[in-house]
Protein backbone atom coordinates (compact mmCIF):
# COMPACT_ATOMS: atom_id res chain seq x y z
CA UNK A 1 0.00 0.00 0.00
CA UNK A 2 1.49 3.37 -0.96
CA UNK A 3 -0.55 6.02 -0.07
CA UNK A 4 -1.11 9.75 -0.91
CA UNK A 5 -2.46 13.24 -0.85
CA UNK A 6 -3.94 13.02 -4.48
CA UNK A 7 -2.89 16.66 -5.52
CA UNK A 8 0.84 16.10 -4.07
CA UNK A 9 2.76 15.39 -7.21
CA UNK A 10 6.19 14.18 -4.79
CA UNK A 11 4.01 11.47 -3.89
CA UNK A 12 3.02 9.98 -7.18
CA UNK A 13 6.39 10.21 -7.67
CA UNK A 14 7.54 7.88 -5.23
CA UNK A 15 4.80 5.63 -5.84
CA UNK A 16 6.10 5.60 -9.36
CA UNK A 17 9.59 4.52 -7.42
CA UNK A 18 8.26 2.14 -5.26
CA UNK A 19 6.18 0.12 -8.52
CA UNK A 20 9.72 0.52 -10.59
CA UNK A 21 11.71 -1.61 -8.10
CA UNK A 22 8.94 -3.46 -7.08
CA UNK A 23 8.35 -4.51 -10.38
CA UNK A 24 12.05 -5.38 -11.13
CA UNK A 25 11.81 -7.94 -7.78
CA UNK A 26 8.57 -9.04 -9.14
CA UNK A 27 8.21 -9.58 -12.67
CA UNK A 28 4.23 -10.69 -12.24
CA UNK A 29 3.14 -7.04 -10.44
CA UNK A 30 -0.51 -5.34 -10.80
CA UNK A 31 -1.13 -2.08 -9.65
CA UNK A 32 -4.52 -1.36 -7.56
CA UNK A 33 -5.65 2.36 -8.27
CA UNK A 34 -8.50 3.79 -6.19
CA UNK A 35 -9.07 6.64 -8.91
CA UNK A 36 -10.87 4.35 -11.23
CA UNK A 37 -14.53 2.61 -10.49
CA UNK A 38 -14.66 -0.69 -11.16
CA UNK A 39 -17.11 -0.12 -13.85
CA UNK A 40 -14.31 1.10 -16.36
CA UNK A 41 -11.93 -1.51 -15.74
CA UNK A 42 -12.59 -2.42 -19.59
CA UNK A 43 -11.11 0.78 -20.34
CA UNK A 44 -8.02 0.63 -18.16
CA UNK A 45 -7.69 -3.04 -19.54
CA UNK A 46 -7.89 -1.98 -23.31
CA UNK A 47 -5.46 1.36 -22.88
CA UNK A 48 -2.87 -1.09 -20.82
CA UNK A 49 -3.14 -2.94 -23.55
CA UNK A 50 -2.52 -0.75 -26.55
CA UNK A 51 -5.63 -0.84 -27.81
CA UNK A 52 -6.54 2.83 -26.94
CA UNK A 53 -4.95 6.40 -26.90
CA UNK A 54 -4.70 8.50 -23.84
CA UNK A 55 -7.90 10.97 -24.93
CA UNK A 56 -10.47 7.28 -25.88
CA UNK A 57 -9.01 5.83 -22.50
CA UNK A 58 -9.95 8.94 -20.59
CA UNK A 59 -13.04 9.21 -22.28
CA UNK A 60 -14.08 5.53 -21.63
CA UNK A 61 -12.99 5.96 -17.90
CA UNK A 62 -14.87 8.93 -17.57
CA UNK A 63 -12.05 10.16 -15.46
CA UNK A 64 -12.60 13.99 -15.29
CA UNK A 65 -15.89 13.39 -14.35
CA UNK A 66 -15.37 10.49 -11.38
CA UNK A 67 -12.46 11.55 -10.48
CA UNK A 68 -10.78 14.95 -11.62
CA UNK A 69 -7.77 15.54 -10.02
CA UNK A 70 -5.11 16.53 -13.09
CA UNK A 71 -4.53 13.13 -15.02
CA UNK A 72 -0.90 14.01 -15.24
CA UNK A 73 -0.50 13.15 -11.78
CA UNK A 74 -1.06 10.29 -12.59
CA UNK A 75 0.28 9.98 -16.37
CA UNK A 76 3.85 8.64 -15.48
CA UNK A 77 2.49 5.67 -13.84
CA UNK A 78 0.05 4.27 -16.42
CA UNK A 79 2.51 5.60 -18.69
CA UNK A 80 4.96 2.97 -16.78
CA UNK A 81 2.01 0.24 -16.36
CA UNK A 82 1.14 0.43 -20.73
CA UNK A 83 5.21 0.09 -21.17
CA UNK A 84 5.41 -2.90 -19.79
CA UNK A 85 1.99 -4.28 -19.68
CA UNK A 86 1.65 -4.20 -15.90
CA UNK A 87 -2.37 -5.20 -15.17
CA UNK A 88 -3.94 -2.07 -13.73
CA UNK A 89 -7.00 -2.97 -11.36
CA UNK A 90 -10.29 -0.49 -10.75
CA UNK A 91 -10.46 -0.80 -7.27
CA UNK A 92 -13.20 1.79 -6.88
CA UNK A 93 -16.84 1.74 -6.28
CA UNK A 94 -19.50 3.91 -8.32
CA UNK A 95 -19.31 7.45 -7.42
CA UNK A 96 -23.39 8.28 -7.60
CA UNK A 97 -23.84 4.92 -5.43
CA UNK A 98 -21.25 6.30 -2.68
CA UNK A 99 -23.23 9.82 -2.55
CA UNK A 100 -26.16 8.21 -2.27
CA UNK A 101 -24.96 6.08 1.00
CA UNK A 102 -23.39 9.53 2.20
CA UNK A 103 -26.76 10.76 1.98
CA UNK A 104 -29.39 8.28 3.25
CA UNK A 105 -27.73 5.70 4.09
CA UNK A 106 -27.69 2.19 3.44
CA UNK A 107 -30.91 0.99 4.00
CA UNK A 108 -32.43 3.49 1.50
CA UNK A 109 -30.39 1.36 -1.24
CA UNK A 110 -32.50 -0.42 -4.19
CA UNK A 111 -32.36 -3.78 -4.81
CA UNK A 112 -30.15 -3.38 -7.64
CA UNK A 113 -27.85 -1.17 -5.81
CA UNK A 114 -27.44 -3.53 -2.83
CA UNK A 115 -26.29 -5.97 -5.39
CA UNK A 116 -23.05 -3.45 -6.16
CA UNK A 117 -22.06 -3.55 -2.54
CA UNK A 118 -19.89 -5.98 -0.30
CA UNK A 119 -21.58 -8.38 1.45
CA UNK A 120 -19.58 -7.76 4.39
CA UNK A 121 -19.58 -4.67 5.77
CA UNK A 122 -18.06 -3.84 9.18
CA UNK A 123 -18.71 -1.07 10.86
CA UNK A 124 -17.27 -1.80 14.01
CA UNK A 125 -13.87 -0.48 14.02
CA UNK A 126 -14.71 2.71 16.81
CA UNK A 127 -10.53 4.25 16.22
CA UNK A 128 -11.29 4.43 12.53
CA UNK A 129 -14.88 5.79 13.58
CA UNK A 130 -13.46 8.47 15.78
CA UNK A 131 -11.11 9.97 12.81
CA UNK A 132 -13.65 9.67 10.84
CA UNK A 133 -15.61 12.36 12.93
CA UNK A 134 -13.11 14.73 12.82
CA UNK A 135 -12.72 14.76 9.05
CA UNK A 136 -16.96 14.98 9.57
CA UNK A 137 -16.51 17.79 11.83
CA UNK A 138 -13.69 19.64 9.84
CA UNK A 139 -16.38 19.38 6.45
CA UNK A 140 -19.03 21.12 8.71
CA UNK A 141 -16.98 23.63 9.50
CA UNK A 142 -14.74 24.09 6.53
CA UNK A 143 -17.10 23.72 3.55
CA UNK A 144 -19.82 26.31 2.40
CA UNK A 145 -23.25 26.15 1.84
CA UNK A 146 -24.67 22.40 0.88
CA UNK A 147 -20.83 21.21 0.05
CA UNK A 148 -20.87 19.35 3.17
CA UNK A 149 -22.27 15.71 4.69
CA UNK A 150 -25.07 16.69 7.00
CA UNK A 151 -25.32 13.08 8.39
CA UNK A 152 -22.45 11.54 10.55
CA UNK A 153 -23.89 7.95 10.72
CA UNK A 154 -24.78 8.16 6.61
CA UNK A 155 -21.06 9.53 6.12
CA UNK A 156 -19.35 6.99 7.40
CA UNK A 157 -21.47 4.39 6.14
CA UNK A 158 -20.61 6.09 2.80
CA UNK A 159 -16.74 5.86 4.03
CA UNK A 160 -16.43 2.28 4.82
CA UNK A 161 -18.34 1.73 1.53
CA UNK A 162 -15.50 2.67 0.18
CA UNK A 163 -13.01 0.52 2.03
CA UNK A 164 -14.76 -2.79 1.58
CA UNK A 165 -15.34 -2.27 -1.89
CA UNK A 166 -11.65 -1.50 -2.48
CA UNK A 167 -10.99 -4.42 -0.41
CA UNK A 168 -13.01 -6.36 -2.07
CA UNK A 169 -11.69 -6.09 -5.75
CA UNK A 170 -8.34 -6.66 -4.23
CA UNK A 171 -9.34 -10.02 -2.38
CA UNK A 172 -10.92 -10.60 -5.87
CA UNK A 173 -7.99 -10.15 -7.82
CA UNK A 174 -5.60 -11.95 -5.89
CA UNK A 175 -7.97 -15.16 -5.88
CA UNK A 176 -8.11 -14.98 -9.44
CA UNK A 177 -4.43 -14.56 -10.18
CA UNK A 178 -2.90 -16.18 -7.10
CA UNK A 179 0.82 -15.64 -8.87
CA UNK A 180 0.40 -11.90 -8.51
CA UNK A 181 1.79 -9.36 -6.23
CA UNK A 182 -0.08 -5.99 -6.23
CA UNK A 183 0.42 -2.66 -5.62
CA UNK A 184 -2.18 -0.67 -4.13
CA UNK A 185 -2.40 3.64 -4.74
CA UNK A 186 -5.22 5.08 -2.60
CA UNK A 187 -5.05 8.37 -0.55
CA UNK A 188 -3.78 8.36 3.21
CA UNK A 189 -6.89 7.99 4.83
CA UNK A 190 -8.09 4.64 3.35
CA UNK A 191 -4.71 3.37 4.23
CA UNK A 192 -3.49 4.98 7.50
CA UNK A 193 -3.21 2.81 10.26
CA UNK A 194 -4.09 0.21 8.16
CA UNK A 195 -7.97 0.72 9.21
CA UNK A 196 -9.41 1.62 6.00
CA UNK A 197 -8.68 -0.69 3.34
CA UNK A 198 -5.66 -2.71 4.37
CA UNK A 199 -7.55 -5.21 7.56
CA UNK A 200 -10.65 -5.48 5.47
CA UNK A 201 -8.19 -6.87 2.39
CA UNK A 202 -6.38 -8.69 5.18
CA UNK A 203 -9.97 -10.05 6.78
CA UNK A 204 -10.15 -11.61 3.21
CA UNK A 205 -7.46 -13.03 2.42
CA UNK A 206 -4.57 -13.03 5.12
CA UNK A 207 -2.10 -11.01 3.09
Amino acid sequence: YVGEKHDRYGDHLTQLEVIRNLHRLQPKLAIGMEMFQRRYQKALDQYIAGKTDTATFLKNSRYFITWRFNYHLYEDILDYARKHKIPVVALNQDHELVGKVADQGLDQLEPEEEKLIPKEMALDDEDYKKRLRAVFDMHQTELAGDKGPRDFEYFHQAQILWDETMAETIASFLKERPDYHLVVLAGNGHLAYGSGIPKRAYRRTAK
